[in-house]
């Protein structure tokens, strides 16, 4: 007698604006290479200058919803059980003469 057993198993995981850390740097990288400084990590709440020198006094490093996650994943599998009647298993072989 064989017993059976079969699995599937299936998920989909999605995330938009994860939070996540990015470097002040990074933020001020992106700023820079964006035409008319018009993304919003060129606000004020991401780096300020001093007014009298022009130097940056302030660069934030704050976690922001900036990042996605996805994740898809499926996975099966498959078991048997085998129980054989007493001197019946197919490895044993009876030789009759």
């Amino acid at each position: 007698m064989n017993d059976l057993t079969v699995t599937l198993d299936y998920y989909k995981i999605k995330i938009d604006n994860a939070i996540q850390r990015i470097d002040g740097s990074t933020k001020l990288a992106v700023c820079y290479n964006t035409p008319g400084l018009s993304h919003p990590f060129c606000s004020a709440s991401n780096f300020t200058r001093n007014r009298q020198t022009g130097e940056i006094d302030f660069l934030s490093a704050q976690p922001v919803n900036a990042a996605s996650e996805r994740l898809s994943v499926s996975t099966w599998g498959r078991s048997t059980n085998s129980i054989w009647p007493a001197g019946r298993h197919p490895s044993q072989r009876t030789c009759r003469t």
